[in-house]
């Protein structure tokens, strides 16, 4: 994420400048997750395994992390209820996806907290959406837009920390890591 002027310069002026957030193909490309050998070949969990451990730990997190789209009890019949389930596992399934593909099998608290804000913007702009078709009700089809713009944008910046603070875990996990990099840039320019 970077800032930019506000249509040419804004530099002096007072404008506060514009947060530009990265196209997805800008995104950076992260870390997936190494497949463990948790069973024998029977089924059976190895010695030393982490996945019965994980399973446990998520569990307890994942109790914990359904309150996190709001604690408030709707009541019985709200017409927001379905909305709200939906942004749950929509928020589970990006989460366990990032985690599997560029997160190294972790997605950290900041990355889960623009997931968590990116499923309450996709919350409203379903729910708006919906509102604004059986209403045929222009306003309100545009805050859906505006919603469901806002979640995208979350999500992108969720791919980015998850990617980034993979990369960081494998890089201090390997203190020779940047000694490779420096290494493997110089082969790539050339070798000079």
């Amino acid at each position: 994420m970077t800032l930019g002027a506000r249509n040419g310069n804004s530099v002096g002026t007072g404008i506060a400048p514009v947060l530009v957030t990265p196209a997805v193909s800008d995104l950076p490309a992260g870390v997936p997750a190494e497949p463990e050998k948790s069973r024998a070949p029977r089924g059976r969990f190895t010695a030393g395994n982490t996945t019965a451990q994980r399973g446990g730990l998520a569990r307890a997190g994942y109790r914990r992390m359904t309150a996190a789209l709001g604690l408030a009890e709707l009541p019985a019949g709200s017409p927001v209820g379905p909305y709200r389930k939906h942004a749950k596992d929509w928020r589970d399934a990006v989460a366990a996806d990032m985690a599997r593909t560029i997160g190294g099998g972790f997605v950290g608290p900041m990355a889960s907290s623009f997931l968590d804000s990116a499923a309450h913007a996709l919350l409203w702009s379903r729910y708006l959406a919906d509102l604004a078709l059986t209403s045929a009700d222009h306003e309100l089809a545009t805050k859906a837009a505006k919603h469901a713009e806002a979640s995208s944008r979350l999500v992108r910046e969720a791919w980015e920390y998850v990617a980034r603070e993979a990369r960081s875990r494998e890089e201090t996990a390997d203190p020779t890591a940047p000694a490779r990099a420096a290494f493997q840039a110089q082969l790539a320019a050339g070798g000079k």
